[in-house]
């Protein structure tokens, strides 16, 4: 339905957008690195495909999940991985921070 909170975000302008972004991932003409390279941030560790990967709300961290049956934290800054989570018995497809960015989930 029209009302539905996925039709909203996916109907939000591009300014909207940024708006929604983390300022710690959002760009200004102060902070814009001078030449953008093709790979920002390379996250090495998982052993198969990654299926997703989420940034916390505060954009300081990244969790992924793979087919390798873990699930990672990562620093969005440096791109070391801060903790490995294993204990799934099969592919992982899915992971995501809670709204405070306390817990991941997957």
């Amino acid at each position: 339905p029209n009302d539905s909170a996925p039709f909203k975000v996916a109907n939000l302008t591009k300014d909207q957008w940024i708006q929604r972004v983390p300022k710690s991932l959002q760009w200004t003409q102060q902070n814009k690195p001078a030449k953008l390279s093709s790979t920002l941030l390379l996250l090495k560790g998982h052993s198969r495909t990654v299926s997703c990967a989420a940034f916390s709300p505060n954009g300081k961290h990244i969790v992924s999940c793979s087919e390798d049956r873990s699930v990672r934290v990562w620093s969005a800054s440096s791109g070391n991985l801060q903790v490995k989570l294993k204990g799934h018995t099969d592919k992982v497809y899915s992971v995501g921070f809670s709204p405070d960015g306390k817990r991941v989930v997957s």
